[in-house]
């Protein structure tokens, strides 16, 4: 009788990273946001917008991929209910981001969690462009998870009575978010 193979195991996939039955725990870099690349869709995100937030699906304004959502200076916020957080566990929020348009009001992203905010990025006064030009930004303050699922907030406002600042002025893109576990 002829031996054949051994038994191909199924592999199961956890956002980027993949598992198989050998193992049994999460890598410390699991990552808890879906679909943070942005790519094919905005889903599961929410785009709550008082200006003109979008999500794009041009490759030029991608950092990677062909995804990224742009946020403007009149108040939008991105949002997402996490799901498969480890309580007392801590994690860092990890994202790209590219000022687009121009402007001299100072304008902010805020990043919380279950309302606790772990980051803060102050978009630089620039001339105008349309060149995308990413800088990756990670939070300063880890989150600890208190239970398994909980909102992510990320907040974008101008001072927009100065110079500059209008709906228009002081835009951001955002792509590849991603929270991980830290060890």
């Amino acid at each position: 009788m002829a031996r054949g193979l051994p038994p191909v195991r199924p592999r199961h996939f956890y956002g980027s990273r993949t598992a198989t039955a050998r193992q049994s725990t999460v890598s410390p870099a699991f990552d808890v946001v879906a679909n943070g690349g942005m790519e094919g869709s905005i889903s599961p995100w929410t785009i709550t917008t008082k200006a003109i937030a979008k999500w794009e699906s041009i490759t030029s304004y991608a950092h990677t991929g062909s995804g990224s959502v742009f946020l403007t200076a009149g108040g939008d916020q991105l949002s997402q209910n996490l799901v498969g957080l480890t309580p007392d566990a801590k994690y860092q929020l990890d994202l790209w981001i590219s000022p687009f348009g121009a402007g001299t009001a100072p304008c902010t992203l805020t990043g919380s969690i279950d309302s606790k905010i772990i980051f803060t990025y102050v978009r630089p006064a620039m001339a105008f462009t349309t060149d995308p030009n990413y800088s990756k930004q990670s939070s300063l303050v880890p989150y600890t998870a208190t239970q398994t699922t909980a909102p992510l907030l990320l907040s974008y406002t101008c001072n927009t009575s100065g110079p500059g600042g209008n709906g228009w002025y002081g835009a951001i893109l955002l792509d590849d978010i991603n929270l991980t576990r830290l060890p």
